[in-house]
């Protein structure tokens, strides 16, 4: 069964090397040289600071921007809002969400996300639903974890075409839907949602297929999202390092393109739990003298929680217990270990006195077709009946016989002795080995001189 189990790794173990080395690639591509529109700007420091990589990660609140899914990550409940602003544009983004883990591995959220240029305005009203499910078709179980979710939304679009004009309203209705793939044991995530599917009246660009990849090598994470679209399509490749057991978070990637600038993303994270802060910045590495580029801060508090004091010690204890469990693996390893190679040493002692007793009749059968073939050759008056020469050797004793299926003491008795009333002799050598009257298949029992 442990076999057929390795077997079932190795599709995905290389299913995931694929991934990494998408990644590499993503990191060597040439860039598309379209530009998102002011409706595709992502809210929070926390995707920010990463540039717009999220899918894969989509460990918190801001999950509901990109990947749905991630919100079932959510343990307890929290807020999160925050404001960001990009110069070139110039665009404003604000956002506030809730989001609360329910019982049975559910998560329900919702929050508002609103968008401001001069003569556009536009508001987000989001409700999710997201939860762990049993797990991805084809994977073991216990190998995996698999989160599915989903977001319902509101939406609210003015638009004037001048800053004396009024506001020309319009109001729509959206989806979004993602998966987020978990394999602790490879340190990998693998997300993909589809956001953006906007009612048509609304006249936005269009839905967004997001695919994205992390790979964790120790701290350091490394990801990749792939952002598709009619008319778009690029990567956004990312890093992020925690410090201090997660208390800190150093981020960078490369930046949402506005027009035709170029930007870099940078970023911090700090979880001073119950609070969360993140910073995002987006500079343009064509001229860091230019007034271009955004600055994004989103602020979170969760209810309940641990605080940061206590998840590093928590993640200390974590460590600890998990050195325990590898020394007592070890220590069992070696117990297990010493058994077989005291059950080979067995194994080897009956061997050699096998070998002994068939080299034994070997002399023997030798030396008596030697005697024969001299008792042929004499005559009969040569002759002698000499009864010390056809006397059997004696046995050497104790012996060890390796208990077989269909074993009874007194049928041993009787191959050793000839007498299955002496049954008793070996059960008294070999209590331990015997159950209910029956030797114990698989052990070898010493038989005693009678």
């Amino acid at each position: 069964m442990r076999r057929e189990a390795r077997g079932e790794r190795r599709p995905l173990k290389k299913f995931l090397y694929f991934l990494l080395s998408f990644f590499v690639a993503s990191l060597l591509s040439p860039r598309s040289s379209l530009a998102l529109e002011d409706e595709d700007i992502i809210a929070g420091g926390h995707i920010g600071g990463l540039g717009g990589s999220y899918a894969a990660l989509a460990d918190g609140h801001q999950s509901l921007h990109i990947n749905p899914a991630g919100l079932a990550r959510v343990q307890v409940p929290g807020i999160y809002s925050g404001f960001g602003h990009y110069y070139s544009l110039p665009l404003s983004n604000y956002h506030f969400g809730y989001a609360r883990p329910l019982d049975g591995g559910v998560t329900a959220a919702g929050g508002w996300e609103g968008t401001r240029l001069k003569n556009k305005h536009l508001d987000r009203f989001n409700l999710s639903w997201s939860r762990q499910t049993l797990g991805f078709p084809g994977l073991i179980t216990q190998d995996h974890r698999f989160f599915l979710g989903a977001t319902f939304r509101a939406l609210s679009l003015r638009k004037r075409t001048n800053p004396s004009a009024k506001f020309d309203g319009k109001a729509g209705a959206g989806l979004d839907a993602g998966g987020l793939l978990i394999v602790p044991e490879y340190k990998t995530q693998i997300g993909a949602s589809l956001t953006g599917l906007d009612s048509a009246n609304l006249d936005l660009k269009g839905p967004f297929l997001n695919l994205g990849v992390m790979k964790k090598f120790g701290i350091l994470s490394l990801m990749v999202d792939w952002r598709t679209r009619s008319g778009f399509s690029t990567f956004f490749p990312a890093a992020e390092i925690e410090l201090y057991q997660g208390l800190v978070q150093i981020r960078g990637g490369r930046g949402a393109r506005l027009g035709e600038l170029k930007t870099v993303a940078l970023g911090m994270g700090f979880n001073i739990l119950p609070l969360i802060v993140d910073f995002g910045l987006h500079l343009p590495h064509e001229g860091l003298h230019r007034r271009e580029g955004a600055v994004l801060v989103s602020i979170g508090y969760t209810f309940g929680g641990k605080r940061y004091y206590e998840m590093i010690v928590g993640r200390a204890a974590t460590e600890a217990q998990n050195l325990t469990r590898d020394i007592t693996g070890l220590e069992e390893q070696k117990r297990k270990t010493q058994k077989d190679l005291g059950d080979a040493e067995i194994n080897l002692k009956v061997l050699r006195q096998e070998i002994r007793v068939m080299e034994q009749r070997r002399r023997e059968d030798v030396a008596a077709e030697e005697l024969r073939k001299a008792e042929a050759g004499r005559p009969k008056s040569e002759k002698t009946d000499d009864p010390d020469s056809r006397k059997p050797p004696k046995p050497q004793w104790p012996k060890h016989h390796r208990v077989e299926a269909g074993d009874t003491l007194r049928k041993i008795a009787i191959q050793y002795y000839g007498d299955p009333e002496l049954w008793e002799l070996i059960y008294k050598t070999n209590s331990e080995k015997i159950a209910r009257g029956l030797p114990t298949v698989g052990e070898v029992l010493t038989i005693p001189k009678p």
